[in-house]
């Protein structure tokens, strides 16, 4: 043989190839490693004149391979965690809600919210989370046929206490649970 066994072994041990550090990419490209390491400052120590086949330090190769991938895994997860937020416009629609109601909701801790950049973002988990446990004065209004503040003022009478009341709050919110019993 031309190369002997041990220098290849030695080479295998110490070198990554493009190609095998694309797999680890889940890339079907060579060429597709050569952006991350750079990236990374992780130069080959061997290449063609004229680019490719590249083999670079095992350790470091692979350490910015990791650290690539861990950044791909979090902003996915980011990507994620947008997909299943919904704007305030969206969240007042599906509560029934005023932007002023929302906004007292999410200071109080009623409904999880995240502001990113200018615009607030309600968790849809907790959007239907908080539609289960609570109900709004207007809503058990409607539930009875009335108007004005009865279902309210029933609910007071029975000794249900509001969750949420007037005047610091837009809006009067029960605990669906209490309100049912009673209704």
């Amino acid at each position: 043989p031309i190369v002997p066994e041990s220098e290849i072994e030695r080479v295998a041990r110490e070198f990554a190839s493009g190609t095998e550090l694309a797999a680890a990419l889940g890339a079907e490209s060579g060429m597709a490693v050569v952006a991350v390491m750079r990236k990374a400052g992780v130069e080959p120590a061997h290449s063609l004149p004229r680019g490719g086949y590249h083999l670079y330090p095992r350790e470091p190769a692979l350490e910015a391979v990791r650290r690539h991938l861990a950044v791909r895994m979090e902003e996915d997860a980011e990507r994620s965690r947008d997909a299943i937020r919904v704007n305030a416009r969206d969240a007042s629609t599906t509560l029934g809600v005023t932007d002023v109601m929302l906004g007292q909701l999410a200071r109080a801790g009623l409904l999880p919210a995240e502001r990113k950049g200018r615009q607030v973002l309600f968790d849809k988990d907790g959007i239907d989370a908080f539609a289960r446990a609570f109900v709004l004065g207007n809503e058990l209004d409607a539930m009875i046929g009335s108007s004005g503040g009865a279902a309210t003022k029933l609910l007071r009478r029975k000794g249900v206490t509001p969750v949420c009341d007037r005047p610091a709050f837009y809006s009067v919110v029960f605990r669906r649970e209490a309100a049912a019993r009673v209704l």
